[in-house]
């Protein structure tokens, strides 16, 4: 294995000295690791639905927390949305926002 580090890191060694204008670093040989396939049928429990991940109660009330936020903020756009419409398109197919005007586009389906 040691062999491997050594062969990567001078192969690394040879390109970055190579390169003019690029920043070269010292890279640690504790660092480099020849990649290792390990095959994709190691996970079984994923695949048949065994696996059951843990998920602390502080993750599920952050999770929820989050949720709840997302949700008012979501609320709160449609209502602006809808007042818009009602306060300057009411009857009409759409809102133009900037002109504060409505717009029959679809046949006055609004």
């Amino acid at each position: 294995r040691v062999g491997v580090k050594d062969h990567v890191f001078s192969t690394l060694h040879e390109i970055l000295k190579n390169q003019h204008g690029t920043i070269r670093r010292n890279i640690p040989q504790q660092i480099i690791e020849p990649y290792v396939h390990r095959g994709g049928n190691r996970y079984k429990e994923y695949t048949d639905g065994r696996h059951k991940p843990f998920v602390s109660t502080q993750l599920k009330q952050q999770s929820d927390n989050m949720a709840r936020k997302r949700r008012t903020f979501v609320r709160n756009a449609m209502k602006h949305v809808w007042d818009g419409y009602k306060t300057y398109a009411w009857g009409k197919d759409e809102l133009l926002p900037l002109s504060a005007k409505g717009r029959d586009n679809w046949g006055g389906m609004g």
